[in-house]
């Protein structure tokens, strides 16, 4: 599924696990491990910033290392003063 499709998907809003209220009846996962290189970002992120920022937005906060990306995500979503804004929550992981 490219980004665009996913970005469409009736689904996207679906919650499939989380951590908080005992352990969830089903937690997905990729069977095939994911290579990462040297530079590679994962971001776990809430909803709070993903509905805040735009994906150009997002690819530009990014381009740092990992704490930098972090502060810039703050920053980004700070910035943006949305009065239905609750909270979010962003970690990012950088291989080495």
């Amino acid at each position: 599924m490219t980004l665009r499709e996913a970005d469409q998907d009736p689904r996207r809003e679906n919650l499939t696990s989380f951590i908080g209220r005992g352990f969830p009846r089903k937690v997905e996962w990729n069977p095939e491990p994911v290579l990462l290189l040297p530079g590679d970002k994962v971001v776990l992120m809430s909803d709070g910033v993903y509905r805040a920022l735009s994906q150009q937005e997002l690819a530009r906060c990014l381009r740092g290392g990992a704490s930098e990306a972090a502060r810039a995500l703050r920053g980004a979503v700070m910035e943006k003063r949305l009065p239905q804004q609750d909270n979010f929550t962003a970690v990012v992981l950088e291989e080495m």
